[in-house]
């Protein structure tokens, strides 16, 4: 008996073996190399993502972005001053947000860090929670701020387990008329 492999029956059977190679090599957990670092729990979630301002209000305000030096903070880092101009009906009508880019586990303890301020001591609420319905909360906090930078830390469990992407924190802006300045912000795991 003679077996005849065609090009197309020859190209087929590389390309199974390459992708159980592949799966083979990649697909399971290998050791560190010599001089890498596991993530640590001091891993930011956010990834160095972009806060965004969010206006459900037409005009109601606004965002400057800028680099700055914040007293506490090591380096120069990204400043919000978020500018509520004029009253809203609920607090969230202005607000900024950031998606988590890691996954999140239920039951798993983290952290909120962050650095605010305003001569106008406008007040914020700090909200995790998934971003869709049924906007599953895992922690809403109100923080007062002053005319000095203070450093605000929220320890808090996730109530849901999210996918990357699939949850995010806010800082809802909307409570009092002023300008509110926000910096530094992390969400990291704790023990």
């Amino acid at each position: 008996m003679r077996v005849v492999i065609k090009p197309a029956g020859l190209f087929m059977l590389i390309a199974a073996f390459a992708v159980l190679c592949g799966l083979a090599f990649w697909g399971r957990p290998r050791p560190l190399t010599a001089g890498a670092k596991a993530p640590s729990a001091t891993t930011d979630l956010f990834g160095g993502g972009t806060w965004e301002l969010l206006v459900i209000a037409p005009g109601a305000g606004a965002m400057k972005e800028r680099v700055d030096i914040v007293p506490g903070v090591s380096e120069p880092t990204r400043v919000y001053a978020v500018t509520l101009l004029k009253p809203v009906s609920n607090p969230w009508e202005l607000n900024i947000h950031l998606p988590t880019s890691a996954a999140v586990v239920k039951g798993e303890k983290l952290r909120m860090t962050f650095r605010a301020r305003s001569a106008d001591a406008v007040p914020l609420v700090m909200n995790f929670e998934q971003n869709s319905e049924p906007y599953i909360k895992s922690v809403t906090r109100d923080i007062r701020t002053a005319s000095e930078w203070g450093l605000h830390t929220i320890d808090f469990t996730a109530q849901a387990g999210y996918a990357p992407k699939t949850s995010h924190t806010t800082l809802y802006c909307g409570l009092k008329p002023g300008t509110v300045e926000i910096a530094d912000m992390r969400l990291t795991r704790r023990p």
